[in-house]
């Protein structure tokens, strides 16, 4: 099973975030870890499963993570 970190909390991320958690069709190829961004309080007052797990720049990915780009600006 694949993890999925997504790159960038802010509305694309956040946006992502919904649709991959929501996808029933493939919820058994992978598992949202959670989000790199260089805010740490970028998700306060969501209520998701994960969070923010490191900064952009301080972030090194495992050979099992997927990144996805949420940064659109």
């Amino acid at each position: 099973m694949k993890e999925v970190i997504i790159v960038g909390a802010s509305g694309m991320g956040r946006e992502i975030y919904s649709w991959l958690s929501t996808d029933k069709r493939n919820q058994n190829e992978y598992i949202i870890k959670g989000f790199i961004d260089n805010n740490p309080n970028k998700l306060k007052g969501y209520d998701y499963s994960c969070n923010i797990i490191n900064s952009i720049e301080n972030y090194m990915p495992a050979k099992n993570e997927m990144l996805i780009n949420g940064i659109l600006d």
